[in-house]
């Protein structure tokens, strides 16, 4: 996880975007286009995935790193699962850490979680419409887009959930 709070955007992007592009080249070509058309929707969507996760991580890594750069690299990760699940860290600076982390992912959660969700929805809705006009490799597709809309339903609560048992003890 070190390296990729510090490897630049594009790497990041690269890392997102081709399993995309290959990911919706697979879906595509299964589901009856041409490999032309597969070809040109898989890298226009992976270019489009890749460049939107490049640009937008850039400032929230930057912000985890500043976090995370108070405590030795040996106990980042240690902070990182404190955020999420796990016992309260005993060590008050892994502690203190891993609450400044569930502040930053709130504050990125109250920016953008419309979007997301209106985005997300809209996908759901499209995979749904896909499936009744009997495109049955869309189920994958809308229960993909289900898990992340009942994630960003649900993460609030469980980070303020977190935010408490980490400031009770």
């Amino acid at each position: 996880m070190q390296w990729l709070l510090r490897t630049s955007a594009w790497i990041v992007g690269l890392l997102v975007g081709v399993p995309f592009a290959i990911a919706i080249f697979v879906v595509t070509k299964v589901s009856g286009d041409t490999t032309p058309a597969a070809l040109g929707f898989g890298a226009a969507s992976g270019l489009l995935v890749g460049a939107t996760v490049a640009l937008g991580s850039r400032k929230p890594r930057g912000e985890m790193r500043q976090v995370l750069e108070a405590l030795p690299a040996d106990d980042w990760a240690a902070a990182r699962t404190a955020t999420w699940r796990g016992a309260v860290p005993t060590r008050p600076d892994i502690r203190a850490t891993a609450l400044q982390l569930v502040d930053l992912r709130l504050d990125r959660l109250k920016r953008f979680r419309k979007w997301v969700i209106a985005v997300f929805g809209f996908n759901l809705a499209v995979a749904v419409v896909n499936i009744a006009i009997g495109r049955w490799w869309s189920i994958l597709a809308a229960l993909a887009w289900a898990g992340v809309l009942i994630d960003q339903w649900h993460a609030p609560r469980r980070l303020r959930r977190r935010r408490e048992l980490l400031t009770s003890e």
